[in-house]
């Protein structure tokens, strides 16, 4: 019901010369004519511009900067715990087997990159804007001056740092 009444209203905006129709990549756009720009200038003067909700993808960098706030302290005990757990093994007498080993090695891992991903929502990812898609590429640009195949060895290291759900601590 809701996306009739949206294409309606397009339809009656292009009718009127605002809005203009065309296609990008195999999608159907509209762009504002240049009667559409004045038109949103004149309303946007009058304070007549509705609020827009907030973008998915802002949505997005909200809510995992908000969980990771809130969890940020739990991974850092976490990782700690399994630190801890390393030094015990390293210190057993007799020396620990080698399944304690691989063990303990997964949770490290999975504790470490916890914090990782965390801290990079916390205080990495830039608040998005609404130009353009906010599209995770796994770069930063510390990774510049480093050689190729160190700059691919991190960017595989990054994949999934924005998600929130690779966070289960339950595995």
């Amino acid at each position: 019901m809701r996306a009739r009444r949206v294409r309606s209203q397009l339809d009656a905006l292009e009718v009127d010369g605002f809005l203009e129709r065309s296609r990008r990549n195999g999608v159907q756009i509209w762009v504002l004519t240049r009667s559409g720009r004045r038109r949103l200038r004149r309303a946007h003067l009058a304070g007549n511009v509705p609020q827009l909700p907030e973008s998915p993808q802002h949505r997005t960098w909200r809510n995992a900067r908000t969980v990771a706030a809130l969890e940020i302290e739990r991974f850092r005990q976490s990782l700690r715990e399994s630190l801890g757990e390393a030094i015990s093994l390293l210190d057993a007498e007799p020396p620990a087997g080698s399944d304690a080993w691989f063990e303990l090695c997964e949770r490290l891992r999975r504790a470490a990159w916890r914090l990782g991903s965390a801290s990079y929502c916390l205080r990495e990812w830039a608040e998005p804007g609404d130009e353009r898609a906010d599209v995770d590429d796994h770069r930063e640009r510390s990774d510049e001056p480093l050689a190729a195949d160190q700059q691919r060895r991190y960017q595989v290291r990054r994949h999934g740092r924005r998600s929130v759900r690779l966070w289960d601590t339950s595995t």
